[in-house]
């Protein structure tokens, strides 16, 4: 059963103050990035770092708190989640907590649902993506139940 978060105070004031920041990753072969705690962000800045992640062949371990357009990662196939991690899934904005368009909405969420292996781009699309302010909550368990031949589990 899904849980159902809300993004805390300081959660809300670091969002506001990064989402108009651009982080240009410039990682090399054999490079680890690990996640710890990560709350998403832009769709677009997201996919221009997967791109520079899937040249470079960086590892990602998702071992914490993957929110949002963090959970792009998984289109990664250097990618792992910790059983335990927790990773938030909700639907896409315009601005933060403003509700786009529907047709926008529609969009956005599409081009998140793209970086998800089979099962979950379906739940996504179909619930998980219904929720703006919250989200739902999955374990890296749970999201690996869902697509075992997609999603790799971290080894020890």
């Amino acid at each position: 059963m899904d849980k159902i978060k809300a993004l805390s105070v300081a959660g809300i004031i670091s969002t506001m103050f990064f989402a108009g920041c651009s982080i240009q990753v410039a990682p090399t072969k054999g490079d680890v990035k690990t996640v710890l705690y990560d709350e998403g962000g832009s769709i677009s800045v997201r996919e221009e770092e997967i791109a520079a992640l899937a040249k470079s062949g960086t590892r990602v371990e998702i071992i914490g708190t993957c929110i949002s357009t963090c959970t792009m990662y998984l289109s990664l196939p250097n990618t792992c989640v910790a059983p335990d991690a927790t990773l938030g899934f909700h639907g896409a904005t315009e601005v933060l907590f403003v509700p786009a368009t529907p047709y926008n909405k529609l969009r956005y969420d599409r081009r998140m649902a793209a970086h998800y292996p089979p099962n979950l781009h379906k739940w996504f699309m179909t619930e998980g993506r219904d929720l703006i302010i919250l989200w739902h909550s999955k374990t890296g368990q749970e999201v690996h139940d869902m697509d075992p031949g997609y999603v790799r589990l971290c080894s020890n």
